[in-house]
């Protein structure tokens, strides 16, 4: 199961993708043995036998335009769930990135380097800046990720629904020290 509801989503178009992948595979493969089988060029050329290839082309342009249009369909409402924060953010935390590592500040003012400590449940609106290069701000095990760029502020929002330690990464090759900018999320 999915530590939260970004992630779900994420999880959820990952399955949609792929059984949508082995169906249209399986089809495609089925129709091709069934063509071998019944059209073999001997058989054919003895029975006069012919598939009507317009009406066949047809099925397969309407049927892949359906199946594509919906999956481009639930994955715009997908990203939109995504990146729109919901009304009921419980805290704002500011994130800043800054080789290298990240510095978390609480709502009420206090600063902490490295690790951030929230109650399970919550409700977070990251606000993400960087202040010297560009990062990534990351959560690999939630599917959240969001760019840190400096003077620009970018958000994130997630909900810790599960109790543990959650890892910060940064995605962006940022310097000698990236592969050591980690961060650590407590929910409590």
């Amino acid at each position: 199961m999915a530590p939260g509801p970004t992630a779900e989503v994420w999880y959820g178009l990952f399955t949609l993708y792929t059984s949508a992948a082995i169906i249209i595979n399986a089809v495609i493969m089925s129709i091709f043995v069934i063509l071998l089988l019944k059209y073999r060029a001997s058989k054919a050329a003895e029975e006069g036998g012919q598939i009507d290839a317009k009406k066949l082309a047809l099925v397969f342009v309407v049927l892949s335009a359906v199946i594509f249009y919906s999956l481009e369909f639930y994955t715009l409402s997908a990203m939109d769930f995504i990146e729109t924060p919901p009304e009921d953010i419980d805290m704002v935390i500011e994130v800043q990135g800054l080789q290298w590592t990240w510095k978390f500040i609480y709502p009420n003012g206090t600063e902490s380097i490295g690790t951030l400590r929230i109650p399970r449940g919550t409700t977070v609106l990251f606000k993400v800046v960087s202040l010297d290069v560009h990062h990534k701000f990351g959560i690999p095990d939630l599917k959240a990720s969001i760019d840190a760029v400096p003077g620009q502020t970018n958000y994130l929002w997630v909900r810790f629904d599960q109790p543990g330690e959650y890892v910060v990464r940064c995605y962006e090759l940022c310097g000698v020290g990236h592969a050591n900018m980690v961060a650590t999320i407590i929910v409590e």
